[in-house]
């Protein structure tokens, strides 16, 4: 039985139906159909609570710059002793990640009243 060797043109082809496959199946992520910008945290509030709990989460706040590649924060406004990265402004607060996702109206009224919003 001899086999029949496939041209450059016939491997393109199947390769490129493959990929194609591939990107029609659409990810079966929780998070990837959602339509609102915090979508993902499942928050109901408006687009600053939405945009700081997403914020926080991901660990994109304000604070954050970039130097050499090095991530760095600025100080914390409530404890001016180390940098206010997202897991010290939680700790700062009195709160832990998890509370983040389990009641995330909760740690941003927890920011807002210790004044630290300007970092998040």
């Amino acid at each position: 039985m001899s086999r029949r060797t496939l041209t450059f043109s016939e491997i393109f082809s199947k390769t490129k139906s493959l990929i194609q496959e591939l990107w029609k199946t659409p990810p079966t992520h929780p998070w990837y159909n959602r339509q609102a910008p915090g979508g993902a945290l499942s928050i109901k509030a408006d687009r600053v609570v939405q945009t700081t709990i997403s914020r926080l989460a991901s660990g994109h706040i304000r604070g954050l710059s970039f130097n050499l590649g090095q991530k760095i924060y600025e100080n914390c406004t409530k404890c001016n002793l180390v940098q206010a990265t997202p897991d010290h402004l939680l700790f700062c607060a009195g709160l832990e990640r998890e509370d983040i996702y389990s009641s995330p109206l909760l740690v941003y009224d927890f920011l807002r009243t210790l004044g630290l919003m300007d970092l998040v």
